[in-house]
């Protein structure tokens, strides 16, 4: 392992300019996309992340281009509850396109980072003074549930156009979906806690002698990583109990499901219909698909609804002393990445229906749940390490403190501005696929005979109603719900 002390010398100034994080500005955006103003959203993010032309190939233009791939998502889905289906779809493609660019999928989902048998602490501080960036200045890289909904919403905006192409997107969530489900069954997700005898005795060895009381575990005891845990526990608890925390998605399954229906693909269809019965608590709603699958001759309605505000990312602080005797001590302050649900007002009991016949939409997953066990599962990128290499530099700002001669006057002044700047991790990354639904919903119901769906939704504060007219034949409903009151529903022929 180099040393970490070298590092304190040699890259003072490299990581003051480093620690600061910025990120593109896109607030306008989505602050009027929480309030429901799709159409004034759709045009404040075309105005600040715009497609353009360089080098003959399309580019979303961003204020930093390692935002690109998060801003195309949020743009994707605020065009797209803004009715600008084709748009939507250009852009999920060339975000799409450009992860598989960045990172071969099979070596993203076939690996189990909180694995601690074998966690190495010394792969990740192997060259230090290279590891400075916050995660804030990474290229932000899609996880597997926003590469399953990317081409999931792909898909569902070509049903809504009524456009050939929706079972293309449709294959490529189910190649994904296969991937995340190998990925459970080898890894898993579970909820590990951190090294910290592995990470104390790294530290150890990086003291060359000298001694220190201090422990990582003291680190994780303190600000609001007991809270930030219990929250995500609970959501997730809550969504396995009806069968709703399924990484693989399923409402993405049935999006397949309608795309292959629309293009009368039978054992796509079949197959789709048994999946979202293996990976959702909706199993009569996977009964009705298999019905349906088999008698293509019977009309039908199928309603997707995406209800509430997806979560989004907030940050918590800890302070604590680090002391090395005979040496001295230093603060150690870091600003940690944290998931906040937003559930004021979130649609949580839906019926559809029409002429007076109302049944109950299946919860299909909970977005909340699936991006606290996605959140759990990168707990070392997110809190582990950054809070090691804080340490480390922490600890090496102060031996080299104690160190230099005291009459080199320049390297003092430069190493008590570094004291200042390095006693703290990295700027936490809170870039988030804000636009999501909390939740998602499913429900078949008989065409109206007057054509009329209704689907009425109520919360804990409010109750409301959208309706739209279907006609002739089969059909498929879409249901974009911030509250019961604020959102938008569409309609489009499915055969």
């Amino acid at each position: 392992m180099t040393n970490p002390f070298r590092f304190a010398t040699n890259s003072l100034v490299v990581l003051g300019i480093a620690i600061s994080g910025c990120t593109t500005k896109f607030n306008t955006a989505t602050d009027a996309h929480d309030i429901g103003d799709f159409q004034k959203a759709a045009s404040n993010a075309d105005s600040l992340a715009p497609m353009v032309k360089s080098n003959g190939k399309d580019k979303l233009d961003v204020q930093y281009q390692r935002d690109a791939l998060w801003i195309g998502l949020e743009k994707a889905k605020i065009l797209s509850d803004a009715g600008k289906f084709n748009e939507s779809i250009a852009l999920f493609t060339y975000v799409d396109a450009e992860a598989e660019d960045l990172r071969e999928i099979e070596s993203w989902y076939l690996q189990n980072p909180l694995d601690t048998k074998s966690w190495d602490v010394g792969q990740f501080t192997n060259d230090i003074g290279q590891s400075v960036m916050g995660a804030d200045q990474l290229p932000y890289l899609l996880q597997p549930y926003e590469m399953i909904l990317g081409d999931a919403y792909a898909s569902l905006n070509s049903l809504l156009l009524d456009k050939q192409g929706a079972a293309t997107y449709a294959r490529k969530v189910a190649r994904l979906q296969f991937f995340e489900k190998e990925d459970l069954r080898l890894a898993g997700y579970d909820d590990l806690t951190a090294p910290t005898a592995k990470m104390d005795g790294a530290l150890k060895t990086s003291l060359n002698g000298n001694a220190t009381d201090f422990s990582f575990a003291g680190i994780f005891s303190l600000g609001d990583f007991t809270g930030a845990k219990a929250r995500m526990n609970a959501t997730i608890t809550a969504a396995r109990e009806v069968g709703a925390a399924d990484p693989r998605v399923p409402f993405a399954t049935v999006v397949q499901w309608a795309a292959f229906m629309k293009e009368g693909q039978s054992a796509e269809r079949i197959g789709a219909a048994n999946e979202v019965k293996l990976s959702s608590g909706a199993e009569k709603l996977s009964q009705q698909m298999l019905e349906f699958s088999n008698d293509f001759s019977k009309d039908f309605v199928l309603v997707l609804i995406d209800a509430g505000r997806g979560p989004v990312r907030g940050s918590f602080d800890v302070k604590f002393p680090i002391v090395i005797p005979k040496v001295g001590s230093t603060f150690f302050r870091a600003v940690y990445p944290e998931l906040k649900f937003r559930v004021a007002d979130r649609p949580s009991d839906i019926k559809v229906g029409g002429a007076g016949v109302m049944e109950t939409a299946f919860i299909l997953d909970s977005i909340d749940a699936i991006a606290a066990r996605n959140f759990q599962r990168r707990e070392n990128e997110l809190w582990w390490i950054p809070t090691y290499r804080a340490v480390l530099r922490a600890v090496a700002t102060l031996v080299a403190q104690a160190t230099q001669k005291q009459e080199d006057t320049t390297t003092k002044a430069l190493i008590g501005l570094f004291g200042a700047v390095v006693a703290a991790a990295e700027q936490p990354d809170l870039r988030a696929w804000s636009t999501l639904p909390a939740s998602q919903y499913a429900a078949i119901v008989p065409r109206p005979a007057n054509g009329v769906v209704k689907v009425e939704l109520k919360s804990q504060a409010s109750s409301g109603t959208f309706e739209v007219k279907v006609g002739p034949g089969s059909s498929i409903v879409y249901v974009r719900a911030l509250t019961p009151k604020i959102g938008h529903i569409q309609a489009a022929k499915l055969k």
